[in-house]
């Protein structure tokens, strides 16, 4: 008996999904015998034949389960309904090709609409083989943060814009080269987290109903980080409430409002003018350029 194995049937080493496909694959393509492979994967012999008798089954079964699950688990269970698994990966590899969001809830919705379509009788699609689903197939659930969603780095037109933003700046010192983005910045929102008493249930005990209030934060630097912009704030009213609590009403960071708090054309003008070319042309000097990717295209606009 080879070392590792049990005396006991049922007992024995447990071998992974993908190593029983390499004991199939080096038994039908180099001939090594049944007894070298149990002593390779120090298995029994019988587990070996074992493998070997349903080669075709494990085949089949282990072809539609993800390569990195089958790397680790040692059991996996075949789905009952593997035309309707094949159909929804089908279907969720498009619509993550084309970038969207798509839920355990409208995944769960498509699996029965399309167990109905092809006639798969018994077909509950319940919670639990959601579940097992995403386990065999690789499939995890992610809470999406940032932006970079919105972007296909592939994008033909794209990357011929980065390379004229590259020949164009490559004359200028990365001094004078700087970098603006706005970000929301959502003020009355409070942590999620908060420590509880021990008379306190987890189960229980629930939050509050978030607040939307909502500013808009401009900011801006050069490309060695040696020159950093004020802050530019953009609210909704003209002169917020809290202004009268500042001695003389004067903010004492640059502030501008906007409808929806947003960054516009008219707002990105008034920051370039006011806070960002007044200082840089009184304090810095030289020359500097901006690529204002709104517009789409590299405003030549050169300041001395």
């Amino acid at each position: 008996m080879a070392p590792g194995a049990k005396g006991k049937q049922g007992r024995g080493r447990r071998l992974t999904g993908e190593k029983k496909l390499v004991i199939i694959s080096k038994w039908e393509d180099q001939k090594i015998k049944k007894a070298h492979l149990a002593r390779e994967f120090r298995v029994s012999e019988a587990c070996i034949r074992q493998i070997i008798r349903n080669k075709e089954d494990i085949k089949r079964r282990l072809g539609t389960i993800c390569e990195s699950i089958r790397k680790k688990q040692r059991r996996i269970s075949a789905g009952r309904f593997p035309e309707v698994e094949t159909a929804l990966f089908e279907w969720l590899t498009a619509c993550r090709m084309k970038q969207m969001i798509v839920p355990r809830c409208m995944l769960l919705f498509k699996a029965k609409q399309i167990a109905k379509d092809i006639g798969a009788d018994g077909f509950k699609g319940s919670a639990g083989w959601l579940s097992n689903f995403q386990i065999r197939k690789g499939i995890v659930s992610a809470a999406l943060h940032g932006e970079g969603g919105e972007v296909d780095k592939n994008d033909p037109i794209l990357l011929q814009k980065l390379k004229e933003l590259e020949e164009f700046i490559c004359d200028y010192d990365y001094e004078h080269i700087y970098n603006m983005d706005e970000t929301g910045l959502f003020y009355r929102v409070v942590p999620r987290y908060t420590t509880l008493l021990p008379s306190e249930n987890v189960n229980t005990i629930r939050g509050k109903k978030e607040r939307k209030d909502r500013i808009t934060v401009a900011v801006c630097c050069n490309a060695i980080g040696s020159h950093k912009i004020d802050l530019f704030l953009i609210g909704k009213p003209k002169e917020p409430a809290c202004i009268k609590t500042v001695r003389g009403k004067v903010w004492p960071i640059p502030y501008t409002h906007q409808k929806n708090a947003w960054m516009d054309s008219s707002t990105f003008a008034m920051w370039f003018d006011d806070v960002f070319s007044h200082p840089y042309d009184y304090e810095q000097g030289g020359q500097f350029c901006y690529y204002w990717t709104t517009r789409r295209r590299i405003p030549k606009n050169l300041l001395g």
